[in-house]
């Protein structure tokens, strides 16, 4: 028998309130301003329970204390040696293009491709959609497709830099092809015949080769070289990020930390934080993040129903349009997510501040169905707060009074009146006064909590007003 039943408890909320892996699983979402104990108060609570629990888990990293803070947390829960720590100069490396091509159902070119656009849209921070011209898209993609299948047919090493390898050393002229010399020296050209060699051995591999050759040495060449320039260009430039440093090291070479550690009880932290590595730690952490998610995907839970958890403190650094696709399915694959940011704002300006980024940002926390609201003073995201608790029908009693006067003098009357009307279950002011820890409040963290479709026991409502300690 499984020992991650859904029933089982992680939080006692309150004496009648307990909060399940069922819970877990249907997602978390955070807020509370700076200083307000979102981390250390709820934060930390339920990243106890997780590592108590056995969970494993992916932990995303912004500031450098987060490094210190993990550690002590899975050390006191006596899972240290369960620690996989992915950092510069580290001993945890992952190819994530060997493992797209290696894993059971993988190696489909197609995929491949899709996964390295994506990468490439993470370090880029644009969409490779060619803009107004979706020609040089779809011929960078074309270069792409023939690349990957070329080095498969050839079975040579899947990485980045070899990719790079390949496009630069393509021949660019009939001219090349007949000359021995740049035939000996040109990767492509040596990849072209290992493949040919293949197709000798297998024959099925026919109609591939066919299509490769075609494209290096016939459509690839026929390009004006403005025009194959810049589609050459539209990859390098893009890819760049990872063809030296700190990103080659850690995802171009081998693999010794895959996604799939968390299944059997890893824990993988990223110590590449924003603050310290900026731009190289966001991109690390957003592709080691996508591959995660699509690995949870794709799990059986009848093989293994270990419970995971995905934790992003400031989210708003690592939020992308996947998130949306994920969280609709991760309840089913006993995935746990817990997000963590200031304010509604933060996801607005990292989604797109239109209609279709707001449209995101919703659909993304529709699908987190705890949400824990510590103090905060955004009005945005107190008057949001207040929305999700709803309103519910109240009385209010109205009092007139007035003068009058007549033959006999003056008087005076008074009326009352009682109406219905509906009032904020929560109002918007009452987020700005929680308590936020520190020793001025005992080191006790106050956050209204709503869960989608429960009525908390202890109020007989949608809210709960709970309390966790910082100690």
């Amino acid at each position: 028998m499984s020992d991650w039943s859904l029933d089982l408890p992680l939080l006692q909320l309150s004496d009648d309130d307990i909060w399940t892996l069922k819970d877990a699983c249907e997602g978390v979402q955070i807020f509370g301003g700076t200083g307000s104990g979102k981390t250390s108060g709820s934060g930390r609570v339920l990243s106890q329970r997780f590592l108590q629990a056995g969970f494993g888990g992916l932990i995303l990293t912004v500031k450098s204390e987060d490094r210190t803070d993990w550690i002590n947390w899975i050390t006191q829960a006596g899972r240290a040696d369960h620690l996989f720590i992915i950092e510069e100069n580290g001993n945890e490396v992952f190819n994530f293009l060997d493992y797209e091509l290696k894993r059971p159902k993988g190696g489909h070119t197609e995929n491949i491709v899709t996964l390295l656009t994506h990468v490439i849209e993470i370090a880029a921070q644009r969409s490779m959609d060619g803009g107004n011209d979706p020609f040089w898209a779809q011929a960078a993609k074309q270069l792409l497709r023939n690349t990957i299948d070329l080095m498969k047919l050839a079975e040579a090493h899947l990485s980045i830099p070899d990719i790079y390898r390949v496009i630069i050393s393509a021949p660019t002229s009939q001219e090349q092809i007949t000359n021995a010399n740049w035939c000996a020296k040109s990767y492509c050209f040596s990849l072209l015949k290992k493949a040919n060699q293949a197709v000798k051995n297998n024959p099925d591999l026919l109609d591939d080769y066919t299509m490769t050759e075609t494209y290096f040495l016939n459509e690839f060449i026929a390009y004006a070289d403005k025009t194959r320039s810049s589609i050459v260009g539209m990859f390098t430039s893009s890819v760049d990020p990872f063809l030296r440093g700190t990103l080659r090291k850690l995802f171009c070479g081998k693999t010794t930390c895959p996604p799939d550690v968390t299944l059997k009880g890893g824990i993988v932290l990223i110590d590449l934080n924003i603050k310290d590595y900026s731009h190289i730690g966001r991109v690390a952490q957003s592709l080691y993040k996508l591959m995660w998610q699509q690995m949870i995907e794709r799990r059986d839970i009848q093989q293994n129903d270990r419970p995971v958890f995905i934790w992003c403190d400031e989210n708003q650094f690592f939020l992308n349009s996947f998130d949306v696709s994920y969280q609709q399915t991760a309840r089913s694959k006993r995935a746990c997510t817990v997000y963590l940011t200031q304010n509604i704002p933060n996801y607005h300006v990292a989604l797109g501040n239109g209609d279709k980024g707001k449209a995101m940002a919703s659909s993304i926390l529709g699908n987190l169905s705890t949400k824990i609201f510590h103090a905060n003073s955004d009005p945005d995201t107190n008057e949001w707060a207040s929305k999700v608790f709803g309103k519910a029908w109240g009385y209010k009693t109205s009092v007139t009074t007035g003068d009058s006067q007549s033959e006999n003098g003056a008087s005076s009357n008074q009326g009352h009146s009682m109406s219905q009307q509906l009032n904020n279950i929560i109002e918007p002011n009452e987020f700005t006064t929680l308590l936020k820890g520190g020793k001025e409040n005992s080191f006790i963290v106050e956050a209204f909590i709503h869960q989608a479709g429960r009525t908390w026991k202890a109020t007989s409502n949608n809210y709960l007003k709970a309390r966790f300690s910082q100690e």
